[in-house]
């Protein structure tokens, strides 16, 4: 959890010419693409800081394998057990609202994409 917020620090910073960097490094070096294969830890907590994680990444930094990943999420998470169980899924469901809303070309081209899949089950 402690690595998941350390790499939270650095995510979405665009000001500040050191935090940007490191941003962006995390980003060329696949930080999302981690950040997705720690969802896979039976850790509600470890599950939470992922998603509270991503929710602070740019749009522009989120590949469409990715986006799909956040929306598959919901489905392969509706069988599993958890005392955090709702408490994850609004964390996703904010998170793919505030991904999916923001007024930009890219987030229209993401809600084309994903929402009927998001909303199927």
């Amino acid at each position: 959890v402690a690595v998941v917020r350390l790499i939270a620090v650095f995510t979405g910073y665009k000001e500040g010419l050191a935090l940007a960097a490191a941003s962006d490094k995390l980003n060329e070096n696949g930080r999302e693409m981690i950040l997705f294969n720690l969802i896979q830890v039976p850790s509600d907590d470890v599950k939470v800081a992922v998603i509270e994680c991503l929710r602070h990444t740019d749009l522009e930094q989120f590949e469409e394998e990715e986006i799909k990943k956040l929306v598959d999420f919901l489905g392969d998470f509706h069988g599993q057990e958890g005392e955090r169980k709702e408490v994850i899924l609004c964390k996703v469901l904010d998170t793919i609202q505030t991904l999916f809303s923001k007024d930009r070309t890219t987030a229209g081209d993401y809600r084309r994409l994903f929402a009927p899949q998001a909303t199927a089950d």
